[in-house]
Formats: C-alpha cells, sequence, structure tokens
C-alpha cells in the first residue's frame, strides 16, 4: 500500500513516515526499508500515552484521578447529586460543570478532568463540610490537601495539553520546532520535580515516570545523540528554521554563504538546546 504513494518509489527524494502507535501501521512503516528512510510514531500520541504510562505507575496519582473519576461518574449518573451541586455552585457564584469523565483513549480528558474540578472547588469544599450531603458524594470530594496536588497537577497538564493541540492542529510542524517544545517540556519538568519533590513527592514521582516514559518512546529525542548522516540531517532542520534566520544573514554578511551555513550548523550543535552531541 505504501508503494502507491506518489513519490515513494522516487529515490531522489527522503521518505519520513509518521503513524498512531498500532502495531499494523508500526509494521508497515518498517517492512520496506528500501521505501521509506525512517518511520516515526505520532508525538501527541506519544506525548499523551505516556501520560497514561506515568498515571498507571504512580499509585498516589492514580488513586487520586480514580477519587476524581468517581466524582465526575456521580455527577453524570446521579440527578439528585448533581442538582445538588448545582445548587451549591449558584450559592458561591460560581458556574456549575459537569465534570469530564476521562478515558485513556480520549487525550487530555484527565486535564479537563481537573479543570472541571478546579472551577467548581469553592462549592466542592462546602459540599464536604455539609452534614446534610449524602455519603455517596461526599466520600469522593477530595480534601484539602489533595484540592492543591489537584490544581498543580492541573497546571502542569495543561502546558502539555496546549503543546497536544498544537501539534494535532498545525499543517506545518518542522521536526526543528518539535524538537524545541521536546525540550521545552524536558526543561519545565525537571524545574517542577525539584520544587514539588519536598512537599508533594507523588506528583514529583508522577513527572519523572512521565519524562522517562517521553524519553524512552521519543527515537527523534535519542536519534540526536548519534553522529553520522541522522545527525546532521537533523540539524539542517533546525537551520532552515525561522528561528535561526537572523543568525544566519548576520552571518552571512561577513562571509560568504557556505561559510554562515557551518557556522550556523556549528552553533546548533554547540548552544541549541535540542541538539545533542
Amino acid at each position: 500500500m505504501i508503494e502507491q504513494f506518489p513519490g515513494v518509489n522516487d529515490p531522489t527524494k527522503l521518505k519520513v513516515l509518521v503513524t498512531d502507535a498500532a502495531a499494523c501501521m508500526k509494521k508497515a512503516g518498517s517492512k520496506d526499508s528500501n521505501k521509506v528512510y525512517e518511520s516515526n510514531v505520532c508525538i501527541d500520541h506519544v506525548l499523551n500515552t505516556s501520560l497514561c504510562s506515568a498515571e498507571k505507575k504512580s499509585v498516589v496519582i492514580e488513586q487520586l484521578f480514580g477519587k476524581c473519576k468517581s466524582l465526575a461518574a456521580r455527577t453524570h449518573q446521579s440527578t439528585n447529586d448533581w442538582i445538588y451541586i448545582q445548587k451549591k455552585c449558584k450559592d458561591k457564584g460560581i458556574n456549575a460543570i459537569k465534570i469530564t469523565q476521562p478515558v485513556s483513549t480520549r487525550w487530555n480528558s484527565n486535564c479537563m478532568m481537573l479543570e472541571s474540578l478546579v472551577k467548581m472547588q469553592p462549592a466542592l469544599e462546602n459540599i464536604s463540610i455539609d452534614p446534610s450531603a449524602r455519603d455517596e458524594l461526599a466520600q469522593f470530594i477530595p480534601d484539602a490537601y489533595e484540592f492543591e496536588m489537584i490544581q498543580k497537577l492541573w497546571k502542569y497538564l495543561r502546558h502539555l495539553k496546549k503543546y497536544s493541540e498544537k501539534w494535532s492542529s498545525e499543517k506545518n510542524v518542522s521536526i526543528a520546532g518539535l524538537l524545541t517544545d521536546l525540550y521545552a517540556i524536558k526543561m519545565l519538568t525537571v524545574k517542577l520535580i525539584q520544587k514539588q519533590r519536598d512537599h508533594f513527592p507523588a506528583i514529583a514521582d508522577f513527572m519523572k515516570v512521565f519524562l522517562e516514559e517521553l524519553q524512552m518512546h521519543t527515537p527523534q529525542v535519542q536519534r540526536l545523540k548519534n553522529l553520522g548522516l541522522e545527525n546532521r540531517i537533523y540539524r539542517i532542520a533546525h537551520y532552515l528554521h525561522p528561528f535561526f534566520k537572523g543568525h544566519a544573514l548576520r552571518k552571512g554578511t561577513l562571509d560568504n554563504g557556505q561559510n554562515a551555513f557551518e557556522h550556523t550548523e556549528q552553533y546548533l550543535i554547540d548552544k541549541h538546546p535540542s541538539t545533542s552531541r
């Protein structure tokens, strides 16, 4: 089937195939190395799969999400509980929001669930201290410490959601831009791991596992650690990125174009965060 696509049989063209993580698609991409230079899994798919894996491997976070999911289920399954929550929201002057029920195949749904809880937090906290609240509902209301965790996790997942939506919607996602985004995610995660380690160790562990999962399943990042043809191709992709246009033009005024290219390429190797030696 791949052979039927225009340009695949042209030996002068570099062919790169991007698919989701389905086994049949990955096999199709690697079946004939003469037709496809390399096959990459969709980075948006990798991002969200890594988050799901991190949740399953982080006991405290999985339990917290499980509690939130149970609360979300109550708002969808019990009309009385939903009416009660709406009343409490009205008393607090906030809009009632049906809590998103996350599923592993719906990307960013955990983030949307936490956002619903954060927006209704004052009303939900009021329910937790209301003696008239039904036990079937009150048992799933997060306590003060859990709400702190929810807020911090939501703020972090919100950043990742923006990258996920960017990669899914952009028509011209570039290798250079993607690698820069991946580096930004890595630096943000490392910073937050250090920040949360003392007061919220479960969040720090969750982020650490996520970063490990993301790096393990991201061949684009690992490939940059290699030397040779592939490494040079990815550096050229950076060179063509508008981010470096000004740098290349400035160097071009000092010498001829070829030296400007070589200087910029070396600059990428030495300085730019998303390239590796």
